[in-house]
């Protein structure tokens, strides 16, 4: 390849040269709230089946007791809390968002705080190696094109978390320039994770995010140790991931303006437990059902109009489970005008939500709507009632988007609700005063302490 350098090599050479000082307040700010919200997703899941499934199998492979689960009075090694905290961080589907890569939160928060425990990291360095894994996470999905690289089938946090958590982690562990090279290689080697939990509802979607924190991890640990990663995992001509993960890969999105601008500025935040494409359905339904006193057995028929990518992405599964609930546009509308919510609850042990539910879903038909842009997801819901009525809402931005951004008190109040299902109330405030606070940049030993009931 001459003497240019790779798209992997300028990345290193940012994530090594970047420094505390060069970060503004709110890049500092949106890391703190990053971190909050992450946490308070990753307890919430440590007692869900997912969560207990991943801790058991970790059990099984690996009996280091280095680092916290999060939300659970056990421990186990570096890698297997990097797994086992990014597996429960998506298990209710309510973390970050990011519209390069979904959700860069999932494999960087766990990665950072695995690692942090293990070498003593202060508040200051995890900050930093959380916005250098969302920042390098997000450009090499960003050049894959979300919606090409998802229309190949492919889940990008399965894809690109393995480079940002590598990124973090390589960070935090204070690779150099070489070693940084070989972390990103590695981690992306690792690249996986489809979208066929699509068909039955299956749990291999949280996989994914525990997974690429997992591997990015041991790719900067290995990375260390003298083991060398491909510079050229991105654009090689044969084997380079841009090529092979998308039709219409943009490669010098992984490099422009780097060091200008923080991609951890356009994250988003869930103020509903499902997928973000369903979100702007199931505003729009929470809208109409408070606004015109709708009551279930008033619905007689549903249409929800949206663009291509959500009504693929969010259309019914056959599979009554967790994860099928949180990614359908029909029972998300559903829940919303049965309940009038969209909480936790009803997205938890939806096999028995009630006949009733089951009913007004069917009555739910989505349908792509060519003037809707190809960005986001923005819908209209249309209810024809019994009395006649015909009462039509649409939203094209969610309350929590960058447009329309969620205020501190709904995230922490998110997060109260979210780590409080396994914490007492004490830790959980300790937890949110110690994240948001000064005290966290110089002295983490309270953090390690909060994340697990005592």
């Amino acid at each position: 390849m001459g003497t240019r350098s790779s798209l992997t090599e300028q990345l290193a050479d940012w994530i090594d040269t970047l420094t505390w000082e060069a970060l503004p307040a709110e890049v500092i700010e949106r890391a703190r709230l990053c971190l909050l919200d992450g946490l308070g997703c990753g307890i919430a899941g440590s007692t869900t089946p997912e969560g207990t499934a991943i801790r058991g199998a970790a059990n099984d492979f690996d009996a280091g007791k280095a680092c916290a689960f999060w939300g659970v009075s056990a421990r186990g090694s570096t890698p297997s809390a990097a797994l086992v905290n990014g597996t429960a961080m998506h298990a209710l589907e309510f973390d970050d968002v990011n519209l390069t890569i979904g959700h860069p939160g999932l494999a960087v928060i766990p990665a950072t705080l695995a690692i942090g425990e293990w070498c003593g990291a202060s508040g200051r360095e995890l900050l930093l190696a959380i916005v250098a894994g969302y920042e390098i996470g997000s450009r090499i999905a960003g050049a894959l094109d979300f919606n090409a690289h998802s229309e190949r089938g492919w889940h990008p946090v399965g894809t690109c978390g393995g480079f940002a958590a590598a990124a973090a982690a390589g960070r935090l562990l204070k690779l150099g320039r070489r070693e940084l090279v070989s972390a990103l290689g590695l981690g992306g080697t690792t690249a996986g994770g489809v979208h066929a939990y699509k068909v039955d509802g299956t749990m291999s979607k949280r996989f994914h995010a525990g997974h690429a924190a997992h591997d990015g991890l041991v790719a900067a640990l290995a990375a260390r140790r003298g083991f060398t990663g491909p510079a050229w995992i991105l654009e090689a001509q044969w084997g380079g991931l841009l090529a092979m993960m998308s039709d219409r890969p943009v490669p010098e999105r992984v490099v422009s303006g780097l060091g200008t601008t923080f991609a951890i500025m356009d994250t988003e935040f869930k103020l509903f437990p499902s997928c973000y494409g369903a979100h702007t359905a199931t505003e729009a339904a929470l809208t109409l059902r408070h606004a015109h006193g709708v009551q279930p057995n008033q619905v007689q028929a549903v249409t929800v109009r949206t663009n291509a990518l959500t009504s693929k992405f969010c259309a019914s599964t056959e599979g009554r489970t967790d994860l099928a609930a949180q990614m359908s546009i029909p029972y998300a509308v559903a829940a919303a005008l049965a309940h009038g919510r969209a909480s936790v609850t009803e997205y938890t042990d939806v096999v028995h939500q009630g006949p009733g539910l089951w009913d007004l879903e069917r009555r739910v038909r989505v349908h792509v709507d060519s003037r809707f842009p190809e960005r986001g997801s923005p819908s209209t819901v249309e209810l024809t009632l019994s009395d006649g009525r015909v009462v039509t809402e649409t939203v094209d931005e969610p309350r929590g988007s960058l447009a329309r951004p969620a205020s501190w008190p709904e995230l922490t109040a998110k997060f109260r609700e979210l780590a409080g299902l396994t914490l007492p109330a004490s830790q959980v405030s300790g937890l949110q005063v110690l994240v948001t606070g000064p005290a966290l940049l110089d002295d983490t030993a309270a953090l390690w302490t909060l994340l697990q009931p005592r």
